[in-house]
């Protein structure tokens, strides 16, 4: 039994780093089903629109009468190829296809109706007095804080000045300090930071960075990845409803629907919006175990060269 378990951990050991990338795509796919279920209705509604976009400016400079009608200024159609709607009726359960949420209004005209609404309320007497109250609410907050933070700080501080670096009680003589091999005396919050630090910090630091270099050895395992969030965060999609837009505007120099062009973009980045934090973050995240990387690639150059 031992030995089974033994060859069990040195297998998953061996192999930790495929077993980490497996669970990474089935999280990137399962996002795409869950979390971005009208991505790949919203690519194919882009590539319809700029073939139809196509043809109508074909036919209108050859003067070809065919009745085809650009869809490029239509509103998104989410339950087209919603991928959570088809997931659940595999199982015989209905699910509502979901849709974002834009900032702006639906039409020209309701918008031109909120913007003079919005600065009606803005310089309304009873709007502003709201808006002082709540300024002087979080300033009393900020105030207590800091009136109560500031002598924790010194006081924590202080303490920790005390006994972090409190001196030992047979201070060392001249001929020790000046002796340069001695053995250097720690506190026991020193040792234990020191080990907390080196054995779980560095280590955890170190498996991610050999796990960034795995995966940055096998070029189509991260191209995989980068096209699943492109196509989640609708990035090709943008990129061919502004070339069907400008296809069909070459001819028809359509003004009246740009604002209809800006509130699909809109919807097509409220994607990317609605997960801006987090993508910030793994962002950060990334490009620091690529710093780390280098840096002991760099490292490992020097010290073979020493070696040399």
């Amino acid at each position: 039994m031992k030995t089974l378990l033994r060859r069990i951990g040195g297998h998953f050991r061996e192999k930790q780093f495929y077993y980490a990338c497996t669970i990474i795509t089935l999280g990137l796919l399962a996002l795409g089903l869950f979390r971005f279920p009208n991505a790949i209705g919203r690519l194919v509604e882009s590539c319809r629109d700029f073939g139809l976009s196509i043809a109508y400016m074909f036919c209108e400079w050859f003067d070809i009468e065919a009745e085809i009608t650009p869809t490029v200024n239509n509103y998104p159609d989410y339950s087209f190829l919603n991928m959570k709607t088809w997931f659940f009726s595999l199982f015989n359960q209905s699910s509502m296809p979901s849709t974002p949420s834009p900032t702006l209004p639906l039409d020209w005209d309701l918008f031109k109706e909120k913007w003079v609404a919005y600065w009606q309320v803005f310089i309304d007497t009873d709007n502003i007095m709201q808006y002082l109250y709540y300024l002087a609410y979080y300033a009393e907050i900020v105030a207590l804080v800091l009136i109560l933070g500031i002598p924790i700080w010194f006081g924590v501080k202080k303490l920790f000045n005390k006994y972090y670096f409190k001196e030992p009680r047979h201070p060392e003589t001249e001929e020790e300090q000046q002796d340069e091999t001695r053995p250097i005396k720690e506190s026991k919050l020193l040792r234990a930071w020191h080990w907390f630090y080196f054995t779980i910090l560095v280590q955890i630091g170190m498996w991610f960075v050999a796990l960034f270099n795995f995966v940055k050895a096998r070029e189509d395992l991260y191209q995989f990845w980068l096209l699943l969030v492109l196509l989640y965060f609708n990035v090709l999609t943008i990129i061919i409803e502004f070339c069907a837009y400008y296809v069909y505007f070459v001819v028809s120099f359509d003004f009246v629907n740009l604002y209809r062009q800006a509130y699909k973009l809109c919807l097509d980045l409220s994607a990317v919006l609605s997960v801006l934090g987090l993508f910030s973050w793994t962002t950060i995240v990334i490009l620091i175990l690529k710093r780390k990387s280098e840096n002991l690639e760099y490292e490992r150059m020097m010290n073979g060269e020493v070696e040399e």
